[in-house]
């Protein structure tokens, strides 16, 4: 009985870590995410506009269909957990796709027009 005792927690242990390894990789995967232009060829000005009431999700699938991130889902995660997602203000904005998403979405949050 105490045999299977210890296999167990054996187990559970490795699932432990194991899971928080995965986390920690997410974790990272995002934050490397965040801070890396959407494109990787070269520089490329985009008339971006962004229309009052405009739901964020449409927002960030246009933005990764003009390759200005790279993936849509990993830019809403990040926007949400951050808190930006409903900080977004309408207007016609210039962007480039050697802007990180950070930088876009300070642009997107900050009213920055053209």
């Amino acid at each position: 009985m105490k045999k299977h005792t210890k296999h167990l927690a054996i187990l559970l242990c490795a699932i432990l870590i194991s899971g928080v390894a995965a986390g920690g990789w997410a974790a990272y995967d995002l934050l490397c995410f965040w801070k890396t232009p959407g494109h990787a060829g070269g520089h490329e000005n985009v008339r971006f506009v962004v229309a009052r009431g405009e739901a964020f999700a449409k927002i960030a699938g246009r933005l990764t269909d003009l390759h200005l991130v790279s993936n849509g889902i990993k830019f809403k995660v990040m926007a949400r957990y951050y808190g930006l997602d409903t900080n977004i203000r309408a207007g016609e904005y210039l962007l480039s796709t050697v802007m990180a998403p950070t930088e876009i979405m300070d642009r997107l949050t900050s009213g920055a027009v053209i």
